[in-house]
């Protein structure tokens, strides 16, 4: 999104506005003068700078936190993997080893497509019980706990036919 926002901001800018390619040297503005130009050089160097420096690039965590590397997932057991990815998936015993099985990932697509393939090599059975509600699911109240709170209406959704 970072990079998708900036480089149609900046391309919009100079298309909006284009006074400022005045403000840089001439052989700038081939660059500034054209918002076409200025967006797609942006969206490159934004996804070199994103996407491909730095072997250690975080795949799970969050900024402050304890950041994981790939090279860290390639080198977990499967209990870290599911307490790493678990969550993503409810808790999933199923999707966890299938996707754990696919080891080494190469890269984050690599990552991102092993719990893909688990989650659509999964039967109907395993499928639709992992769609089921969750009480965890539930919002957090003063009220009743979430064992005891009842699904979010969810029950009333069913695959029928349309009258026509």
């Amino acid at each position: 999104i970072i990079i998708v926002g900036t480089s149609v901001g900046l391309g919009m800018m100079v298309t909006a506005q284009p006074f400022i390619a005045d403000a840089f040297p001439d052989w700038n503005k081939i660059i500034f003068g054209s918002g076409i130009t200025l967006g797609a050089l942006a969206a490159i160097l934004l996804n070199v700078i994103f996407n491909h420096i730095g072997a250690g690039t975080a795949v799970a965590g969050r900024p402050g936190d304890r950041l994981i590397t790939l090279d860290q997932v390639n080198g977990m057991t499967v209990e870290q993997f599911g307490e790493t990815f678990g969550s993503l998936v409810e808790g999933s015993v199923w999707v966890i080893e299938r996707a754990y099985a696919q080891r080494p990932f190469t890269d984050t697509v690599a990552l991102r497509s092993a719990f893909h393939d688990a989650l659509l090599s999964g039967t109907d059975a395993e499928q639709n019980k992992l769609l089921t509600p969750s009480p965890t699911w539930a919002p957090r109240t003063t009220g009743p706990t979430p064992a005891t709170t009842p699904p979010l209406g969810w029950a009333r959704w069913t695959m029928r036919p349309t009258p026509r």
